[in-house]
């Protein structure tokens, strides 16, 4: 489970995302029209605390998760590190922020240059930021190696010789070489076979306690938000409609949408019962959006005030937020027999 719970309540942030937004412009049956991918983006990252981003596809969490990288730039809202924004003119202060925040990505198939061995996947960004002292370079990328537990005699080999664990450690390698503060972890389990998962997975927990790194996790996988999560951020339709301590959105979710995709996911429990709990339909489109709640479309059970307007992130408890204004029809009795029917 995660190592430190309550981290972001005992450090001061060193990321600070204030009310992010990013458009893109579509054009659809010869009409130009704005779609909002994230929508007023609120929160903080601690160094080496853990935040989980989740939802369904579509939800707008890898848009949100390269605003943070520096990859797309916000359309509004600022982004923050230490007190200085992230997106600054002049190419020095830029480069210094890049190697702040690093990025792995999901498939190390389309991120690792099949033309470099692992000794040049790791000198490159080395040389970038460190020069080009060839004793130093051999000894840094030495320790990377061990650091991610992979072996020196993979150093002449290409990522076409490797298996895909050992991909996804160079690409954690790689990112480690500038010695960030925040890694963005892109589905970094997603390729991988059950047990390879796992292997990641404390690998991330142990790399995190020797340098006190920071991880923004993107997944699907609620198992692994589970596992590596200090914080849960749940995103529909762009916003963050519930967020909170990993262990209490995971057992008193306090939105719909959050109770439908922790009892939509998949259980260990040969037979384990399933909740009748379910969303109708699919995600609407970004340009589409309901009125008021962003959920009244599919939820199981919307009332006539969720039309009215969008709820705002209320308190629940200590850290916890949820943008619903009936939870307390989540417990109803009633409710599972009749979204059942």
């Amino acid at each position: 489970m995660t190592v430190n719970a309550d981290i972001s309540r005992t450090r001061l942030p060193i990321m600070r995302v204030q009310n992010v937004t990013k458009t893109f412009s579509t054009i659809s049956a010869g009409r130009r029209t704005h779609l909002t991918a994230v929508d007023q983006l609120d929160f903080t990252i601690a160094a080496g605390e853990t935040i989980a981003l989740v939802g369904e596809s579509g939800s707008g969490k890898s848009t949100a998760a390269k605003c943070v990288a520096d990859l797309l730039a916000p359309t509004e809202g600022t982004i923050s590190m230490d007190g200085a924004p992230t997106i600054r003119p002049g190419r020095r202060a830029r480069r210094r922020d890049h190697r702040r925040v690093q990025l792995v990505f999901q498939d190390p198939n389309g991120s690792l240059d099949p033309r470099q061995t692992v000794r040049q996947v790791l000198e490159e960004p080395l040389r970038n930021f460190f020069g080009n002292n060839r004793g130093e370079l051999r000894r840094r990328v030495r320790e990377l190696l061990a650091d991610v537990e992979l072996d020196e005699s993979l150093l002449n080999r290409r990522p076409r010789e490797l298996s895909g664990g050992q991909k996804q450690r160079l690409g954690l390698a790689r990112a480690l070489a500038v010695e960030p503060e925040i890694i963005v972890l892109d589905e970094p389990t997603a390729s991988l076979d059950v047990s390879t998962r796992g292997q990641m997975l404390a690998l991330l927990e142990r790399v995190q306690r020797h340098t006190d790194v920071a991880y923004l996790l993107v997944s699907h996988d609620l198992a692994v938000v589970q596992s590596l999560a200090d914080r849960v951020l749940v995103m529909y339709l762009g916003s963050i409609i519930e967020s909170g301590p990993t262990d209490r959105v995971f057992t008193n979710p306090q939105h719909p949408y959050t109770k439908a995709l922790i009892e939509a996911a998949p259980k260990m429990e040969y037979r384990a019962l399933r909740s009748a709990w379910r969303l109708d339909g699919e995600i609407p489109s970004p340009t589409d959006r309901p009125s008021g709640c962003l959920l009244t479309n599919r939820c199981p059970v919307v009332q006539p005030d969720c039309h009215a307007q969008r709820p705002p992130l209320v308190a629940v408890d200590a850290d916890h937020l949820s943008a619903c204004i009936h939870p307390e029809l989540l417990s109803a009795p009633s409710m599972d027999a009749r979204t059942a029917s």
